[in-house]
């Protein structure tokens, strides 16, 4: 809303999320890196970022841990192994610190092959 109302320079903007790869292919318990380094913020603030597993998008159904996944631009995923080729879906989150806060997401699937 404060678009509306202020300057536009003066309003504060969301942060622009790009991760390195979108879609990524890999197999059974090979690690793979999750990359958000080109994110920024138009207006210059500090970004945090939140990187999670989302199980209920993808078909592999168990949690998959990440790596140093609070407050990180790139992190570490071992995948498990599995028997049949299953998709598993990693949502990032990206914070500014400017007033009010803004986040944007996006999403990172990857695809496992035994």
């Amino acid at each position: 809303m404060d678009w509306s109302v202020q300057a536009v320079d003066a309003a504060n903007h969301p942060p622009m999320v790009r991760v390195e790869r979108s879609y990524i292919k890999v197999r059974s318990g090979e690690t793979i890196s999750l990359d958000a380094s080109e994110s920024t913020d138009p207006d210059g603030d500090n970004l945090s970022y939140l990187w999670y597993h989302y199980p209920e998008a993808g078909t592999y159904p168990d949690v998959i841990a990440v790596e140093g996944s609070d407050n990180m631009r790139s992190v570490r995923v071992t995948v498990p192994d599995v028997n049949a080729p299953q998709t598993a879906h990693f949502i990032l989150a990206v914070t500014d610190k400017g007033e009010p806060a803004l986040t944007r997401y996006e999403r990172v699937i990857v695809e496992i092959t035994p």
